[in-house]
């Protein structure tokens, strides 16, 4: 007589939610917070690994994620990038010495939306060179 056990669980699959490149905003005030890219919606719970390769065309610039779940819409950020306004904590600072990398992971949940944001020191230019999203 022989056992049957149940077949092993499958191997959770990588879903890519989004690629985004060559994304670019001008800035016209210093300080405001302009959306980049398109926004991103999660179709599942999960963890969301990010990569973000930025730079900017001068000044200090600056990425943070406005994530919307409900009717309340949270700013992910990080006190590692902060720029000249200690009121103003990012998850990257980008600076013109070349690209900028930075990989994170956020819990999420079925439902919620991302929208990435930039904003600029004075009116230069920030630019997401690559956005990748993955959910896992």
């Amino acid at each position: 007589m022989s056992t049957v056990y149940p077949p092993p669980p499958t191997a959770y699959s990588l879903q890519l939610l989004s690629h985004q490149t060559g994304l670019s905003v001008a800035v016209a005030t210093a300080g405001i917070w302009y959306n980049i890219g398109s926004s991103i919606s999660v179709p599942k719970n999960g963890i969301l690994k990010i990569t973000i390769i930025g730079h900017i065309s001068g000044g200090t610039g600056s990425v943070r994620i406005a994530l919307t779940r409900g009717t309340t819409t949270y700013y992910i950020t990080n006190f590692n990038g902060i720029t000249s306004t200690a009121s103003s904590p990012v998850i990257l600072t980008l600076s013109t010495y070349g690209a900028n990398i930075i990989t994170l992971e956020i819990p999420v949940l079925g439902g919620d939306t991302l929208q990435f944001q930039v904003t600029n020191s004075s009116n230069y230019t920030v630019y997401i060179d690559d956005l990748t999203v993955i959910l896992q």
